[in-house]
C-alpha cells in the first residue's frame, strides 16, 4: 500500500520520530490507526464511565489530594516501556 500525505503531515511526522517518540514513520502511523480504531470501538457506556472517572479526579485536586508528577521522569518510564515492548515482539 502506498500513502501520499502532505508535507505538514510529513513534518510532523518527522519531527516526531526525530524526537524519539516513534522509532519509524511506521510506528507513528500504525499507532495513530490503533489509537483512532480503540476510539471508534469506545461505547456510551465506556464514555460515561472514563467522564465518572475523570470528575474522581477533579474533585480529588480541588480537595488538593493530588500528587506531584516530574514529566521528564514519566517520558522515562513510557520510553522504557516501549522499549520493552519492542524487545518483546
Amino acid at each position: 500500500m502506498e500513502i501520499s500525505l502532505p508535507p505538514d503531515l510529513m513534518k510532523y511526522i518527522d519531527d516526531k520520530v526525530r524526537a524519539g517518540q516513534f522509532g519509524s514513520a511506521a510506528e507513528l502511523i500504525h499507532g495513530a490507526i490503533a489509537a483512532m480504531r480503540d476510539q471508534e470501538e469506545l461505547t456510551a457506556e465506556d464514555i460515561a464511565a472514563l467522564r465518572e472517572e475523570v470528575g474522581v479526579g477533579l474533585a480529588q485536586l480541588d480537595r488538593g489530594e493530588g500528587a506531584e508528577w516530574d514529566v521528564e521522569e514519566t517520558k522515562a518510564r513510557l520510553r522504557e516501556r516501549i522499549a520493552r515492548a519492542k524487545r518483546a515482539s
